[in-house]
């Protein structure tokens, strides 16, 4: 496989045992740099697809390729939607754990988690538990938690779906700045048109289940992606396009041209 491309997926498909056909044909390639979101309909296979690219589900058809270093303890860090931080524990054994479990002391763990909460900004809360924590915050420490072990591939599955406007506007920001910084490669679930138009370098449309890719959508990576990309003409075009891939996705599970 291309040591470019990070992830490959091939006529993917996977069905439950009680019937559901959650994905039906799923072809898709993620190369590295990207930031890919999934945009879908809530129940449109965005969630399992994801949890096939993390290696917690298995394919009921189709081909996988995960490259070498992706597939190596710590290669893959996934975000769910709920912080999921362990309650009687600090921020900064929080954000431990995976290197806790890999073998690494907390000692010499210091560097790297520090680091890690920096990048988030939040390096003075290190000894904070998460009850004093707003729910900003403690998506950050999630993420904080994902990126310790440095992987390359970062999945994220709607994130900011519960905060605010102001918040999830925020760590919009946040993550752009991780991504750039840290040169990772994102694939990043959301059912919103604009969360996808402001965030993704790609944005991948699922048709309604059994799912497959109705249409893709490129965005230049080299927009600037601040508050007046979010009151552009450019941006607002972007969202609109991806409304009509969307809608045009529930309507078929054929592969369909962008719109003009």
């Amino acid at each position: 496989m291309d040591e470019q491309i990070v992830l490959r997926a091939r006529a993917l498909a996977k069905s439950f045992a009680d019937g559901t056909q959650a994905l039906g044909d799923v072809d898709l390639t993620v190369r590295e740099g990207e930031f890919v979101s999934l945009l879908g309909a809530s129940g449109a296979g965005k969630s399992t697809l994801l949890r096939i690219f993390a290696g917690l589900e298995t394919p009921s058809a189709g081909t996988l390729h995960r490259a070498d270093d992706v597939t190596r303890r710590g290669g893959t860090a996934m975000v769910f939607q709920d912080a999921a931080l362990m309650p009687w524990a600090s921020v900064f054994d929080n954000v431990w754990l995976p290197l806790r479990l890999a073998g690494k002391t907390r000692a010499a763990a210091r560097e790297a988690v520090m680091h890690t909460l920096e990048t988030v900004g939040l390096e003075h809360r290190a000894d904070a538990l998460p009850r004093e924590l707003s729910g900003g915050m403690k998506m950050r420490v999630s993420i904080a938690r994902a990126l310790v072990t440095a992987p390359r591939l970062v999945l994220l599955d709607e994130p900011f779906a519960a905060l605010d406007e102001i918040n999830r506007f925020h760590l919009n920001d946040v993550l752009l700045e991780l991504w750039r910084r840290e040169r990772l490669t994102v694939v990043f679930v959301t059912h919103s048109v604009f969360e996808a138009a402001f965030l993704s370098t790609r944005v991948a449309v699922l048709s309604s289940p059994p799912a497959a890719i109705a249409g893709e959508l490129a965005i230049p990576a080299d927009l600037p992606r601040d508050e007046g990309y979010r009151q552009s003409a450019g941006f607002l075009d972007f969202a609109r396009r991806l409304s009509a891939l969307l809608a045009k996705a529930g309507e078929t599970h054929e592969k369909v041209p962008l719109p003009v």
